[in-house]
């Protein structure tokens, strides 16, 4: 929606509350979704639900290209929002949960991968279609991956939680190659989902092995939105135009967009090779660097029209947020958290996540407004730094490690 803002004012002129209301909206409407999504990925699992998913995702883009007020436009956001929130606590848990450790990095970084083509998308398209026709056109995407998950697998561990170890031992063989010891890897899944009972909220407070999983997943998602990204990225066309600077906002928001999408596409070929931890202090340098800079270039030559400092440090810091915390807070509850509890934790992991969002995109120009630009990107800056000191302190690595190596990391630990 970041170029599309611009595009709609001509026909629904909007002020600014209005414009924070565009942004913000479709976070919270993902933030509704990812509240109760927990409860139906544990009932009708991950797969049904990502190929239902596609129509209510179409009734969503449909009233946006339709409609004729901006109320309208927002309740179809609103709607989209849900299915957004809805897919952030589906896809990372299914990619987790059908993969082997040793390949969890590259297919968990394909989240954000795909995240990221949907904003060059929109970027690069916005700058020729209309923004009802980038309506209709985004259903194209979402009709594709529905019919794609009809012809998926089911996850094995929730076959198993549901008595159909048959079905479950299909879904392996599908998944896994001919030298693949099925057999064992079964006989796995079902002690490990055998020997846990339905974990109630009060077991959730009482296990090391899942309260601390819980707040790393909730903490690294607060620091993703806290960086800034959500923001930042709505308010793209908008900080070029405003950056003092004479660069084209429309092709400065293209090419950041390319180079988030690029460098997600290169952190998923390495993510396997370098571990979590890692990137995480990689993304979180490099964002606070950037913003730092950012900072000091509204302080100090915010009217110099010459300068590209906004493009490089926008570059740089979709760089670093795509190397890191673009994909690593949403793969790392699955690889962290056991499987009985993995829907409550993903659940509260994301709705922080949209929660985060929310507050930061609806209040970014109150932000301005109180504290000036500068005084915004460095408030980003210091947030990207205590990021750095708890993946420092409290986040494990879990690079090629099992869940059980995992839960006895934190109860040893703990």
């Amino acid at each position: 929606m970041n170029d599309s803002v611009p595009r709609i004012q001509p026909d629904h002129p909007i002020d600014i509350n209005y414009m924070t209301w565009m942004g913000s909206c479709m976070t919270l409407g993902a933030l509704s979704g990812s509240l109760f999504s927990g409860v139906i990925i544990d009932h009708f699992g991950r797969r049904i639900i990502l190929i239902t998913l596609a129509i209510p995702f179409t009734i969503g883009w449909l009233i946006i290209s339709f409609a004729q007020s901006f109320l309208t436009i927002i309740f179809g956001r609103i709607i989209t929002g849900i299915c957004v929130g809805i897919i952030g606590s589906t896809v990372p848990g299914y990619v987790a949960n059908i993969v082997t450790p040793d390949r969890r990095g590259f297919f968990g970084t394909c989240f954000q991968l795909l995240c990221s083509i949907g904003a060059l998308f929109a970027a690069c398209f916005g700058t020729i279609f209309s923004w009802n026709r980038l309506s209709l056109i985004s259903i194209t995407p979402v009709i594709i991956s529905s019919i794609g998950m009809y012809f998926a697998p089911e996850s094995p561990i929730h076959l198993i939680q549901r008595d159909q170890s048959k079905a479950a031992l299909k879904s392996l063989e599908r998944l896994r190659s001919n030298e693949s010891d099925i057999g064992a890897e079964l006989i796995e899944l079902e002690n490990r989902v055998q020997s846990k009972e339905k974990s109630s909220l009060k077991t959730l407070f009482k296990r090391p092995d899942v309260y601390y999983p819980l707040i790393i997943s909730v903490m690294l998602q607060f620091f993703q939105q806290f960086s800034g990204i959500n923001a930042i990225m709505f308010y793209l066309v908008s900080i070029f135009n405003d950056s003092g600077s004479n660069i084209d906002p429309q092709l400065a928001s293209i090419v950041v967009n390319l180079a988030l999408f690029i460098s997600c596409l290169f952190s998923g070929l390495f993510m396997d090779c370098f571990g979590r931890r890692l990137w995480l202090f990689i993304s979180g340098a490099g964002m606070f660097l950037t913003m730092l800079m950012m900072s000091l270039h509204y302080h100090y030559n915010s009217y110099d029209k010459t300068s590209s400092t906004p493009l490089i440090c926008l570059i740089i810091f979709s760089i670093s947020f795509a190397c890191g915390y673009g994909s690593i807070p949403w793969m790392i509850v699955s690889e962290i958290t056991p499987p009985e509890v993995t829907g409550i934790v993903g659940s509260f992991s994301v709705a922080t996540n949209w929660l985060s969002a929310f507050i930061i995109t609806k209040e970014f120009e109150d932000l301005i407004y109180l504290l000036g630009k500068e005084g915004v990107y460095l408030l980003f800056a210091l947030f990207s730094l205590i990021s750095i000191l708890f993946v420092m302190f409290f986040v494990p690595e879990t690079k090629r490690k099992t869940l059980e190596d995992l839960q006895r990391h934190f109860l040893n630990k703990y």
